[in-house]
C-alpha cells in the first residue's frame, strides 16, 4: 500500500502479486476466507491504480475459481479499463455482469477483513453523467464508492478519487509515477534549499512594508514639521492607496514572471514548480491581502484586481472572499455572489502530489459562506450552494438546483422543510428555525 501511495508502480505490483502466495502459507490455492480472496485480486487493484489498461484487458485471466467476489473485482477492473480506453459498450456489458454477480447470495457469506460483507462491496448504485463518457464512467464510479471501503482505503484512493476527478473530466489524475525523493524522501540539499527559499519569500512582504513605511515617513515629515496637519493626513491616506496599488501590481508581476498561466497539472510536493506557486500564494496573502484585497471584499474593485492575476470574472460579481491561488483556473460568471470566506479550491495535495484543476462558477450562482468548491468542478447557472457545503472535485452541479452538505447533496428536502418553532424563555418571543 505504501508503494502505491508513493507512486512506485513496480514495487506495488510486485508486492501485490506476492501477497496471496504469502498469505496461503502451506495451503497454496486456498480461497476459503474473504481476506484470502481479497489477496487474490490485489494485482488488479494495483494495475488500475497505475492505469495499466492494456495489461488488464490483454494479460489478466478471469479467476480460476467459482468465488463471486474475485469475479466481481475482475469485472470491475476490466470495466474501468474499458471506460478509460473509450470502449463504453464493453464497459456497459461488464457493468451488467457485475450487476448479476452482486445478486449472488453467496456474497452475503463472504466478509473481507471480517468487516464488510462482499455483497455490500459490489451493490448497485444509480449511474450519473450528462455525456456518454461521463455516464459510462459513473457506472463504474458508483461501484467504486462502495468498493473503496475495503483494503484500508486502497480502492478509495484508486477508484473514488481517481474516477471522479479523472473519468468525469477526461483527465488522468492518478497516473504520476515519480521517485520518492520528489514526495516522501527529499534529499538533504532539497530541504536546505527549500528552507532558504521559503525564508526569503516569507520575509519579503515584511521587507517591502518596511521600505514603504520609510518612504511614507519621508513624504509626511515635511508637512508635519511645518504643522500642516491636514495636509499630512491627506498624504497618509494617499500613501495608503498608493501602497495598496503597488502591492497589487508588484505581486501580479511576480506571478506572471515566475508562474505564467496556471493550467491543470500535477506536480510533486518537492518540485521547484510547487515551491514557486507557494511563493506566489504567500506574497498574495501576506502582502496584497494585508494592504489591499482584504479591504476590497464586497466591492467592484476586488474582481478588477483579480483579473490582473488571470481570473476570468464576469460583470456584476459580488465577492466576499480573497482566497484564490491558481488564478487562471478560476472562471466566474456574470452576477454570481460568493459569500464570506467561501473558497474556490483549485488545488489539493494528495499523497504529496499537488493537483491543480479548473473551477467554473456559472452565471447568477450563489455560493454560501464557508462553502468550498474543489477543483475540476463546474457549478451551473443560477445554482445555489448552501453555507458550509463541500462540492467535491469533478462534480458537475446542474443549473437551477440547490445543494447543501459535505459532500454536496440535492437540498430540495432541506429548502422545503417546515420551520420548527423553538420555545423561548418566558416573556420573550418564540424563535423559528429552519429544519
Amino acid at each position: 500500500a505504501s508503494a502505491a501511495m508513493e507512486g512506485r508502480s513496480r514495487a506495488a505490483l510486485a508486492a501485490a502479486e506476492a501477497a496471496y502466495p504469502a498469505a496461503c502459507g502451506p495451503n497454496p490455492g486456498d480461497r476459503s476466507t474473504g481476506i484470502l480472496q481479497q489477496y487474490t485480486v490485489l494485482p488488479l487493484f494495483a494495475l488500475v491504480r497505475f492505469g495499466q489498461w492494456r495489461a488488464i484487458l490483454e494479460d489478466t485471466l478471469p479467476p480460476d475459481g467459482n468465488e463471486p467476489y474475485p469475479r466481481a473485482m475482475w469485472e470491475y477492473a476490466r470495466g474501468t479499463a474499458y471506460v478509460r480506453t473509450g470502449r463504453l459498450a464493453e464497459a456497459r456489458a461488464a457493468l451488467a455482469r457485475l450487476d448479476l454477480i452482486a445478486a449472488d447470495p453467496a456474497l452475503q457469506r463472504v466478509k473481507v477483513k471480517n468487516i464488510n460483507a462482499a455483497a455490500a462491496l459490489v451493490r448497485i448504485e444509480e449511474a450519473r453523467g450528462s455525456t456518454p463518457r461521463e455516464a459510462g464512467a459513473w457506472m463504474l464510479v458508483s461501484r467504486a464508492g462502495v468498493l473503496g471501503t475495503i483494503g484500508g482505503g486502497q480502492l478509495e484512493y484508486m477508484a473514488i478519487d481517481a474516477a471522479r476527478a479523472m473519468l468525469a473530466r477526461g483527465e488522468d489524475r492518478q497516473k504520476l509515477d515519480v521517485p520518492a525523493h520528489w514526495t516522501y524522501k527529499p534529499p538533504l540539499w532539497f530541504r536546505i534549499f527549500r528552507y532558504f527559499f521559503e525564508a526569503f519569500h516569507t520575509a519579503l512582504p515584511t521587507a517591502i512594508f518596511i521600505v514603504m513605511a520609510f518612504m511614507v515617513a519621508d513624504v509626511v515629515a515635511e508637512p508635519v514639521g511645518e504643522g500642516q496637519w491636514g495636509l499630512a493626513i491627506v498624504y497618509i491616506l494617499a500613501s495608503g492607496v498608493v501602497m495598496a496599488t503597488i502591492a497589487i501590481f508588484l505581486c501580479a508581476a511576480i506571478k506572471w514572471v515566475t508562474m505564467g498561466v496556471y493550467k491543470p497539472t500535477m506536480k510533486p510536493m518537492w518540485s521547484f514548480w510547487a515551491m514557486r506557486t507557494e511563493m506566489v500564494a504567500v506574497l498574495y496573502g501576506g502582502m496584497v491581502g494585508k494592504v489591499s484585497s482584504e479591504f476590497l471584499r464586497g466591492t467592484p474593485f476586488l474582481p478588477w484586481a483579480l483579473r490582473l492575476y488571470g481570473c476570468k470574472i464576469g460583470k456584476g460579481v459580488w465577492m466576499d472572499l480573497t482566497d484564490v491561488t491558481e488564478f487562471d483556473c478560476v472562471t466566474i460568471g456574470d452576477y454570481a455572489a460568493l459569500n464570506m470566506t467561501a473558497c474556490l479550491q483549485t488545488h489539493l495535495y494528495e499523497d504529496r502530489i499537488m493537483k491543480v484543476g479548473r473551477i467554473e462558477v456559472g452565471k447568477g450562482v450563489t455560493v454560501g459562506w464557508c462553502a468550498t468548491v474543489l477543483y475540476d468542478s463546474k457549478v451551473g447557472d443560477y445554482a445555489q450552494i448552501a453555507p458550509l457545503t463541500v462540492v467535491m472535485k469533478g462534480e458537475n452541479i446542474p443549473a437551477h438546483t440547490a445543494w447543501a452538505g459535505a459532500p454536496a447533496q440535492p437540498a430540495k428536502a432541506v429548502l422545503l422543510a417546515e420551520p420548527q418553532v423553538v420555545p423561548a424563555p418566558e416573556g420573550k418571543p418564540e424563535i423559528a428555525l429552519a429544519a
